[in-house]
């Protein structure tokens, strides 16, 4: 008889009232796990999140993501580019001294995209969702 892993079911639920809350679930069974935020009004919504996490954990299991390992690095010290000048206190302030304290193009390109950003709230219809078999 083949031996079955257990399914864990994390659920963290944020101290708060109101008529809309959020929460987080995370899912594992063995090696694989999936985590989802949602929103909630009623205990119903909940039963809804843990339902739609499991039939996502299922889906992942019968497909599950291929892992790569990552490249071992060698022991030792990391290689340095023997050119460059090894930076001391007095180059930085020397650096310091220069800088007219105006943020750089790319930093201000940053905040200007930051605020153009629009919040959206991705809500999963449960009707949708695959069933668990």
């Amino acid at each position: 008889m083949a031996k079955t892993e257990s399914t864990i079911i994390t659920l963290t639920l944020p101290p708060g009232s109101g008529s809309q809350r959020h929460g987080t679930l995370l899912i594992q069974r063995g090696e694989l796990a999936q985590v989802s935020q949602f929103s909630f009004r009623k205990m119903s919504d909940i039963t809804t999140a843990i339902h739609a996490a499991a039939n996502t954990l299922a889906e992942l299991e019968i497909d599950p993501p291929k892992l790569v390992e990552a490249k071992k690095t060698t022991g030792g010290k990391a290689k340095t580019d023997s050119k460059r000048k090894p930076e001391t206190a007095s180059t930085t302030q020397k650096e310091e001294a220069l800088d007219d304290g105006a943020p750089e193009e790319d930093e201000a390109d940053t905040d200007a995209e930051e605020e153009n950003v629009e919040k959206t709230e991705v809500r999963d219809d449960p009707d949708q969702l695959p069933m668990l078999l």
